[in-house]
């Protein structure tokens, strides 16, 4: 072998013979490669995004950098098929193909043209799909986002406020789970100063998006603070005379201010978890008709990292197969309550519904508590007679409300509808529902073992009791003032609710006071109760004495509530002149009942827990058929009868009474309870639109 001194090279002829030098591979963009510029290797990378050039964002294939070795030593390659270079196409193509975002189509759908495009490119490439790039952030929008950062509390502060909102009121919304939160949160305090100086791009899209979930939770730990706590936490207030709920509601409000500033997420939980939580934020506060759009917020959120959709686990090892189970046992719990949240608004308010149920196909949680270390054990439903936990009852009510639509499209046939053994159908379910309900959630002899160990579970017994009872006033509603049989059914699911919410007041420490569901549940049954006395009075004339008796507690509670409460002081009002008003419909009627005078409602004293529902034991005489009218109604087991309650049809072809105030627009209810303006849920559509509101302002 000649040694390496001796080599010579013609400097005349240099073509002649090259020097060979060994060619570093180019991992960067071309554009990064000319500019000289450190290249993340996204596609398109993070600084062909901020300069706008995405679509000239590509990589150098070993073909490419093979022709320009030919062209400069002066040879001519000619075009070779191999297996690389049908990869590159393929990469090259679906570099093009990316720009099919601005479409507007799914990453998720199968059947879509974006789907069929990915499998004509490569079947086996999820690169058009899951796509989990970093977003254009500009200088702007990295400043701020580093100054709301910096507007958190310190740690500590933080970690005690997570420990009240997950003590005192994670049972209620549950979209949250500790586990993950606090493997989250460890993520968060170590993500380096460098990470956090360059803003939101160098970190993952999870720790992107969780400054937002910790402004939520903060925030509602703050609303829920328990007594013998304020004191904690005085020193985060900016200000003399600024309030715990002034706080929090800054706090929420910068987190809505980091989900705008990121945009919609790409494939995790924890925004949506975030905007979901806002959701209840605004509800507590009285804002129900921002809540409402912003809960559609949620629901695209969640359709758009697939959460309506089971999603495949792939082989792993064990650890990690546990792992993802329990991942997928988080998304399920977090569709499910964003589907009774959305559903239930639906149906309260007067408005749309955004879940359609045919296009999901997730399936319902297991009924166990998450553990701390997810790596050690599966998902397994725990034993009936087991420690419950907040998941448990929410998994019935989920299969209850699965049947909500079917209320709403018998409220679009109107006021009579074509078959009522539909109805009756619904309302054997829901006796059904209540007779299937675990032990400890039982409405009347539940077993409480449990309750001191775990405070919330009398809470959540007394709130998934109203809505089992709501969901038959919802099927009754739309027929109070054409069906008799459906004016008093409707009429003892309203005493029922009222009964629960006054049971509820009486076990609910101070901290619940503000509650959404504590006013707004005992103003609409109080509505519903008051309309069926003052229009069909005879009707529920036995009924009488128990819902004056309703309606003053409601009205006592609110009363009591409303300095802490946003939606209770209107409330009471609403109840105030619904008082005023049966009592002059009572008096007519010479019962002998008097509601006596409401500006002077007797104190509320504790009550025993006791459950007084209206009797269910309906005999199936009863039962209307699509054929019967009003006038066929029979005795039903001596409460009601055919005398009683026809004896005086025209007792209302007088004026009722003078209502001398603006208190009873419908407006009233329209901007503070968000419900829809035409009032279809109390009248139905054979019925004028402001019969009741009439009624009620008649001279």
């Amino acid at each position: 072998m000649e040694p390496i001194a001796n080599i010579t090279v013609d400097v005349q002829n240099p073509i002649s013979r090259p020097i060979k030098r060994r060619r570093r591979a180019v991992l960067s963009c071309t554009n990064c490669h000319e500019r000289k510029q450190k290249c993340d290797r996204e596609q398109p990378c993070f600084h062909c995004r901020s300069r706008g050039k995405q679509h000239e964002c590509c990589y150098e294939s070993p073909h490419t950098r093979q022709e320009t070795r030919a062209s400069q030593v002066g040879e001519v390659t000619p075009p070779q098929s191999s297996p690389e270079n049908e990869a590159s196409d393929v990469d090259e193509a679906i570099s093009g193909l990316e720009q099919l975002h601005i479409f507007g189509y799914s990453k998720l759908s199968d059947r879509n043209s974006l789907a069929l495009l990915n499998k004509v490119i490569d079947p086996s490439s999820t690169a058009l799909r899951h796509s989990n790039q970093v977003p254009v952030i500009d200088n702007g929008i990295r400043d701020k986002y580093r100054s709301l950062i910096r507007s958190l509390p310190a740690r500590r502060d933080i970690e005690l406020l997570a420990s009240v909102y997950f003590e005192e009121i994670s049972w209620y919304y549950e979209s949250v789970d500790a586990s993950f939160f606090s493997d989250e949160i460890e993520e968060w305090y170590k993500c380096s100063f460098t990470a956090l100086k360059h803003g939101p791009s160098k970190l993952s899209e999870s720790m992107r998006y969780f400054p937002a979930l910790l402004f939520q939770v903060i925030a509602l730990a703050l609303q829920y603070l328990p007594p013998g706590k304020e004191t904690n936490f005085g020193h985060l207030k900016i200000g003399e005379g600024q309030s715990y709920d002034d706080l929090a509601a800054d706090y929420s409000d910068s987190g809505v201010v980091v989900l705008d500033l990121l945009g919609k997420p790409e494939n995790t939980v924890v925004a949506v978890q975030a905007r979901f939580l806002r959701v209840s934020f605004l509800k507590n506060v009285g804002r129900v008709v921002e809540s409402w759009h912003v809960m559609g917020m949620v629901v695209k959120e969640a359709y758009e990292i697939g959460l309506h959709r089971e999603q495949p686990i792939t082989k792993q090892s064990m650890e990690e197969t546990a792992e993802a189970l329990w991942e997928t046992e988080l998304r399920r719990r977090l569709m499910m309550h964003i589907y009774l949240w959305d559903s239930q608004m639906a149906v309260v308010l007067g408005r749309a519904v955004t879940i359609n149920l045919r296009d999901c196909d997730f399936k319902a949680p297991t009924d166990t508590p998450i553990p701390r270390n997810r790596r050690e054990t599966i998902p397994v439903a725990r034993h009936p007679r087991s420690a419950p936990n907040p998941t448990t009852i929410r998994i019935h009510e989920y299969e209850m409300h699965k049947r909500l639509p079917e209320i709403m499209s018998l409220e679009a046939e109107g006021t009579y509808p074509k078959n009522y053994s539909k109805i009756y159908r619904l309302h054997q379910q829901v006796l059904d529902y209540m007779n299937t309900v675990p032990e400890t959630h039982r409405f009347e002899n539940p077993v409480t073992v449990w309750d001191e160990q775990y405070p919330w579970l009398p809470l959540q017994r007394e709130l998934s009791c109203c809505s089992s009872w709501f969901f038959l006033l919802a099927l009754y509603r739309p027929y109070i003032f054409t069906h008799a049989f459906s004016r008093i059914e409707a009429f003892k699911a309203s005493i029922a609710i009222l009964q629960c919410q006054e049971r509820l007041y009486h076990i609910a420490s101070m901290q619940f006071r503000k509650l959404f569901s504590l006013a707004f549940f005992t103003v609409d049954a109080a509505v519903i109760c008051a309309a069926v006395i003052i229009s069909h009075p005879y009707d529920t004339k036995d009924f009488i004495p128990l819902a004056v008796q309703c309606l003053q507690q409601s009205k006592a509670r609110l009363e009591d509530i409303s300095d802490r409460n946003t939606l209770a002081k209107a409330g009471s009002v609403i109840i105030n002149a619904l008082l005023d008003k049966a009592n002059k419909v009572i008096e007519k009627m010479s019962l002998g009942t008097s509601i006596g005078s409401t500006s002077q409602t007797p104190a509320l004293k504790p009550t025993s827990v006791a459950y007084n529902t209206p009797d269910w034991n309906t005999p199936d005489s009863l039962i209307p058929s699509a054929t019967q009218q009003e006038n066929t109604l029979a005795e039903q087991d001596g409460l009601f009868s055919h005398s009683d309650i026809f004896s005086s049809v025209d007792m209302l072809s007088e004026p009722l009474g003078d209502v001398n105030n603006d208190i009873f627009s419908p407006d009233l209810l329209a901007n503070i309870y968000g419900l829809d303006g035409n009032f279809s849920w109390t009248t139905g559509t054979d019925v004028s639109d402001n019969f009741f509101w009439n009624t009620l302002q008649a001279s």
